[in-house]
Order: C-alpha cells, then sequence, then structure tokens
C-alpha cells in the first residue's frame, strides 16, 4: 500500500496579508535552479497579494495548495518520487508565479506543471520548462483559477518533446538569467549598485550611483557587473553557449553579428496588468527604474529571426513584429488625464530652482538629476497638487522630497532653498556656473580669486574666448524662445542646408521637437539619405548662415570629422544666433550625423534625459551600449565600466527611431510623448 504523502501541518513562515489575487494560495517554495533573492522577493510578493507562504520541511505539508519548483528534478530530490507521485497539489514551476505577478491575475496553473502526479489526473511528466505554454491556452482549460487542487483536472493538450538541441538551448539561456541574477547580487554587495531604500537629500530612493552626463545618452555603465576579466569570461561563455544550441537547431542570427550577440542573450519582460495590485515600496524614489532593470536582465526568449529588409540601401535584419507585450515606459505616468504644467507653476519653480543650484553651484549632478525626474512627474499631473500625499507612490517622489513639497505647498518655498539662495558664496557660484564652457570647478576658481559679480568676468584673462562669449550673452541666453519662432528659425537652416545640399534633412531636436511651448536653446540633427553628399557640409553651412547674419558668435567649432571618417564621422558646431529682426541671442547646436547613425543621434538629442536614461538601461541589461552613435555589443572590464567591444565595432543596424525601440523591445513614443 502507498504511504499517504503528506505530513503534520507546516508552519507558515508569514502570516496572511489579507485579500489579493493569491488568497487561498498556500505555497512552498523548493529552493534550487533560481537565485535564492529572486525567490525571497516572489514569497514577499505573494503574501502581499494575500498567499501563505508554508516551510517545506520533509514531507509536503497537508494545508499546501501549491508547490513551487524550478523542475521536476528539484521537486524529487526535496520530496522523493513516491510524495510526489501521489501528491494532489499544483506542482507547478516559478514561472506560475512570475507570469501572474506580470499580468496582474491568477494564472491556470495547468500550463506550469512540472510533474503530472496520477492523483491529479494527468499522466506523464511536463517539461520542466512549462512557461512556453501559452497562458491563453490555459485560461481556456481552466474553470475557477481557485478551484481546490483534488478535483479532477482537465489535461493538458499533448506537447511536442523537446529536441535535444533545444533543451540544451534552454540551457544555455537558463545559464545567462542565473548569472545575469549572480551579477547583481554581487553589486549589491559590493557596493557597486546601491541598496534599494537608501534615501538621498534629492528624494529618491537610489538602487544606483552613477555619473550624470549632459544631453544625449554618453558613456556609463547603468548596470555594470564589477567582476573584470573573470567575469568576462564567464558573459562570453554564456554567449558562445547560446549561439552555438541555436546554430544546431538551425536559427540564424538576427542580421549581424553585433545583433546576434547583443540580443540572443537578454529580453525584455514588461510590466503587465494593474499596478494598483502591486505592493507599494517606501519612500517611492527611483524604484520604476529598478524594476525595469530586473524586468530586462531576468530572462531570455527562443525565437527565431525574421528576414533583413533592405531600406534606403541599409540592410536591416530587424524582428519585424508588433509591439503586444513590449515594456510601455508610459505605464508608471502620472493620472490619466491632459497634463497640464500650469496647474502647478509655483511647485515646478521651486524644485527648478534646486535642480539648477545644485547642478551649476555644486556641479552634483545626481541629486539635481533627482529633482529633474520630480518635475518631470509633477509636469505630467492633470491635477493640482494642494497635498503632498497625492504625489506618494509616483515615480522618483521619495521621502525626503514629499517633504520639499509640504514646505512649498505651505510657504511657496523651502528652507533649503531660502539657505541656498541667501549664502553669498552659493549665490555667485550658481551664477558662474551657469555661464556656458564654466563649469562648478572653474567657478569656484574664479570665486577664490575674488570675482563675486558676473560682469567682472569678462576681464578674466584665463577665460577662453568662448566663455567670455557665454558671459557677455549669459542673460541673452536664459531668455525661452517660443514655439514659432523657433520652427521659423529650424525652417530657415533647412532652406540655406537645401541650397547647399539638395536633399539634406535638418530637424530640431530638444524641447522643441518634444512638442514644449518654449525651448532654452535649438539642437539642429542634420543627415543625407544618400549616406555621403552630408561629408564637408556644416562648415559651409555656418559661413553661410554667418553672412546671413543669423549665426553671429562661435562657441565651439569641432573638426570636420566626417572628411577622414574620424569620431565616427559625426561633425558638431556650438554657437549662438538671433532671431531675424532682433539682437537677442539664442544657442543653437549643429549635429551632422551619416545616415546609419542618424536615428541614434535624432533619439539622444531629442530627450529628454529621463527617457534617454532609461533606454541604456534597458540596452544594458541586453549586453548592449547606446549612445548617440549606434548600439553596440557591450563586455565588461576591470574598473566595472562598460565600453565597447572594440572601436571598429558594429552597431546593431537601425535606420529609425522605432527600430531602436524595436530592437530593445520597447513600445515606440512618439516625440510628444517623451516628456517623462
Amino acid at each position: 500500500m502507498v504511504r499517504k504523502a503528506q505530513g503534520s501541518p507546516a508552519k507558515a513562515l508569514t502570516a496572511p496579508a489579507g485579500h489579493g489575487m493569491f488568497e487561498g494560495v498556500r505555497a512552498v517554495f523548493v529552493e534550487g535552479g533560481i537565485l535564492g533573492k529572486r525567490i525571497e522577493i516572489w514569497k514577499k510578493r505573494l503574501i502581499g497579494l494575500g498567499g501563505q507562504v508554508l516551510d517545506p520541511g520533509k514531507r509536503i505539508p497537508r494545508e499546501a495548495t501549491h508547490i513551487l519548483a524550478a523542475d521536476a528534478e528539484r521537486l524529487i530530490k526535496q520530496y522523493g518520487r513516491e510524495q510526489v507521485e501521489e501528491s494532489p497539489l499544483f506542482l507547478v514551476s516559478f514561472g506560475w508565479l512570475e507570469e501572474s505577478l506580470a499580468q496582474g491575475k491568477l494564472l491556470p496553473p495547468n500550463a506550469y506543471r512540472v510533474f503530472s502526479s496520477s492523483r491529479s489526473g494527468s499522466a506523464g511528466r511536463s517539461p520542466a520548462r512549462s512557461r512556453s505554454a501559452s497562458p491563453d491556452t490555459a485560461q481556456s482549460r481552466g474553470g475557477n483559477l481557485l478551484e481546490s487542487p483534488t478535483a479532477s483536472a482537465q489535461p493538458p493538450a499533448p506537447k511536442t518533446p523537446a529536441t535535444s538541441a533545444q533543451k540544451r538551448l534552454r540551457e544555455a539561456h537558463e545559464r545567462a538569467e542565473d548569472l545575469a541574477a549572480e551579477v547583481r547580487e554581487d553589486n549589491e554587495q559590493s557596493g557597486a549598485v546601491a541598496l534599494v531604500g537608501a534615501e538621498d537629500e534629492g528624494g529618491e530612493s537610489s538602487e544606483r550611483r552613477e555619473g550624470e552626463g549632459g544631453q544625449g545618452f554618453g558613456l556609463q555603465g547603468d548596470w555594470r557587473p564589477g567582476g573584470g576579466d573573470k567575469q568576462l569570461e564567464k558573459w562570453g561563455e554564456v554567449r558562445n553557449d547560446v549561439t552555438k544550441e541555436k546554430e544546431a537547431m538551425g536559427i540564424r542570427p538576427l542580421g549581424s553579428t553585433a545583433e546576434a550577440i547583443g540580443r540572443e542573450v537578454m529580453r525584455i519582460e514588461p510590466p503587465r496588468g494593474n499596478a494598483t495590485e502591486q505592493p507599494t515600496h517606501s519612500g517611492g524614489g527611483s524604484d520604476e527604474d529598478h524594476e525595469i532593470l530586473l524586468r530586462a536582465a531576468k530572462r531570455a526568449r527562443i525565437e527565431g529571426a525574421d528576414s533583413g529588409k533592405p531600406q534606403g540601401g541599409l540592410e536591416r535584419a530587424l524582428v519585424e513584429v508588433n509591439e503586444e507585450g513590449f515594456l510601455d515606459l508610459r505605464e508608471n505616468q502620472t493620472p490619466a488625464g491632459m497634463a497640464n504644467p500650469e496647474l502647478n507653476r509655483g511647485l515646478l519653480k521651486v524644485l527648478g530652482e534646486l535642480k539648477d543650484i545644485y547642478r551649476d553651484a555644486f556641479g552634483d549632478d545626481r541629486r539635481s538629476f533627482s529633482y529633474y525626474k520630480a518635475i518631470s512627474v509633477v509636469e505630467n499631473l492633470s491635477f493640482k497638487v494642494t497635498s503632498a500625499e497625492q504625489l506618494k507612490g509616483l515615480p522618483s517622489i521619495g521621502r525626503s522630497l514629499l517633504d520639499v513639497v509640504r514646505d512649498i505647498l505651505g510657504t511657496g518655498t523651502t528652507p533649503r532653498l531660502l539657505a541656498l539662495k541667501n549664502d553669498p558664496m552659493v549665490r555667485a557660484l550658481f551664477e558662474f556656473g551657469s555661464v556656458w564652457g564654466i563649469g562648478p570647478v572653474t567657478a569656484r576658481k574664479l570665486y577664490d580669486m575674488g570675482y563675486r559679480k558676473l560682469e567682472e568676468l569678462e576681464k578674466e584673462p584665463s577665460l577662453t574666448q568662448a566663455q567670455r562669449t557665454g558671459v557677455k550673452f549669459f542673460y541673452d541666453i536664459q531668455q525661452r524662445i517660443p514655439r514659432h519662432e523657433a520652427a521659423e528659425m529650424e525652417a530657415l537652416v533647412q532652406r540655406v542646408a537645401t541650397e547647399l545640399c539638395p536633399g539634406i534633412e535638418v530637424l530640431c531636436g530638444g524641447s522643441y521637437r518634444r512638442g514644449k511651448a518654449t525651448c532654452g536653446d535649438m539642437d539642429m540633427v542634420l543627415t543625407h539619405p544618400d549616406g555621403h553628399s552630408h561629408k564637408g557640409l556644416l562648415p559651409k553651412l555656418v559661413a553661410r548662415l554667418k553672412e546671413i547674419d543669423f549665426v553671429t558668435e562661435d562657441l565651439l567649432v569641432g573638426p570636420s570629422h566626417s572628411a577622414d571618417d574620424s569620431d565616427h564621422g559625426v561633425d558638431t558646431y556650438f554657437g549662438l544666433c538671433k532671431y531675424p529682426g532682433r539682437e537677442l541671442r539664442h544657442r543653437i547646436d549643429f549635429k551632422v550625423y551619416p545616415r546609419d547613425q542618424h536615428a541614434f543621434g535624432l533619439l539622444a538629442w531629442t530627450g529628454n534625459d529621463v527617457l534617454n536614461r532609461r533606454l541604456r538601461l534597458i540596452a544594458s541589461a541586453q549586453q548592449l551600449h547606446l549612445n548617440d552613435h549606434g548600439m553596440y555589443p557591450a563586455i565588461y572590464r576591470e574598473g566595472d565600466s562598460v565600453h565597447n567591444v572594440s572601436r571598429g565595432s558594429e552597431s546593431v543596424p537601425c535606420y529609425t527611431e522605432r527600430d531602436i525601440f524595436r530592437t530593445l523591445r520597447v513600445k515606440y513614443l512618439e516625440p510628444k510623448e517623451r516628456n517623462l
């Protein structure tokens, strides 16, 4: 006679947490095959949504409803084949819990079984990784998702046995997944990535400590394994495993070596479901960025490749799919409704002043960026903020920033800002640091030399001509440019450029392209569809614009890289211009890109900074380095810095901005939707 599988009552590790989609679920977690820290996170999520976690013990707890394990082998190792075969419970993979959390609803367990026991009504064993089964198919089979596990279950549809190559490929992907989690854990323990919950004064709960760049993507490691050569060797082994197993299955790499290496291992898993059902993180802050990284790095997908399509002479080998299942960066946006920044003008003004002071007076880009992200959230609100509690739980709004908001709503300002503005040194440093070409370090040197007023700096011999120009026209440059004037100046540049180079494309990026009513400067991004006519154009264009008295002063004149194909072949010019008929100066920048880099440059110079940072983060999680020139396979070297594989590394081919979003499996955002 077969012995009963159930044992004595097991002690629940945590008491039920009230109503939620896992109410009635009493789960046992069989550890192994998945990083322990990830399992602990899943336990907390299950408890937070009404479930219970039971002590696994040596015998299957009789009050359990679900046993979760990575695969059947680990399940049998924990309880023995006899108990497992006789168990009437749902014996499911961790994928069942993970997908249920992702979709915000309890999914039928049948599609995720790791072992079908005789008492559960299904003969034979299911594949260890049952997540490949469609949840939709599973939904059609199931009745009540919380039905008693002892009830007769509809047997799952027969599955085609996996080939040995498929199994090896799956194992290679699993190694990639485990390595990604291992790297995250190593980083947290070594301090390369700050732990969640460390409040900084800027108001965000920071998971990362990273240098802040200016406009564009920059070369920064948002997610930086610190294992040096040994870590690099591990990543190389994983990539080779995946590539070899795909070749064994006859799966063609995605278009280019760069794309094959960069996209085979990691895939984005988008957030889905009702966000309000998820447990909130105390302190708010930049948790949404951390969650994006976790979703991005957590698992790989087994998929084939579509054929490349030639377009404009550029061979593109991109996966042609719709955007269903792609990451939506708008998910964490503020409540629905038309955004109206004017409703919170006073609040935004004070936050903006704090942002600028920390950036220009102290050079504290990290703290300044915290305020920048909070400003973006408030700008997208459709209601007037009357209480700090209305912002609680919103992205980038942490406890410290909530205190600042309370002060502003109560008094119209905050003691922190008053103290900074009333400090003579801070006032001088802020003003000096706001000048084009003068950073916080130079500002401090000028202050130490005895300078206290901006007007005095024009005579300082150590300043460059560009810095003196910045001082002279400082107050002009601070004036915002009305949208209709920016449009007219964009048209003027397009007209003159076309006269010099027919077919040239000119777009004004920045806040103008994002649909703002005013902009601080103009970022002109140029290219030519034929891929070569842009070469040598910029010096001629600037000279012609000076002749018609549009461009007036130089700030930075870069060498003609397009002529000798140096520095990616991108030409740069920064200067001042004036609206026809007026003497008021405005900042204007020109960037001329080769056609195959244009999409990356346009995306970077359109912004905003929050979007650029998130896209870099997502690319990094897929072992790609994204900047304004391209998207390259990334490796990790000593000093935990991210570098390109080589100077001549091949970029993932992207002809349009939409291609970049698609490659990263992120839903495309129109320019006006990028004010994140």
